[in-house]
């Protein structure tokens, strides 16, 4: 027993079996995509305010895409990027000072 505030307080351990049983299926899925989509050791990123919308971009982990939007302003301009590797969402929107981006001809 320990004192606690004028009271005096009983400190136990219950060691006993789980009364609820979780279910489900907690099989391992494998991963979307094994590695980069582009050779990290090729790619050269452009500076990001060359970037401008209807351009064609390289991204190392998403692939080859197109920007559709740039919204924001100088500093924080974020760009709406369609890629067509990716199976889930196609569409991606990416502040473009954080991303690396290789403009494509």
């Amino acid at each position: 027993m320990s004192p606690r505030g004028g009271r005096t307080v009983t400190e136990e351990a219950t060691v006993g079996t789980p009364t609820s049983k979780v279910m489900g299926n907690f099989a391992r899925r494998p991963a979307a995509t094994s590695g980069p989509a582009v050779d990290p050791a090729t790619f050269k990123p452009s500076p990001s305010e060359s970037i401008q919308t209807g351009m064609r971009v390289l991204h190392l982990k998403f692939g080859e895409g197109k920007v559709l939007n740039i919204d924001g302003g100088k500093d924080n301009r974020i760009a709406t990027i369609e890629f067509k590797d990716l199976s889930d969402a196609q569409q991606k929107k990416i502040m473009l000072k954080f991303a690396k981006l290789q403009i494509l001809p």
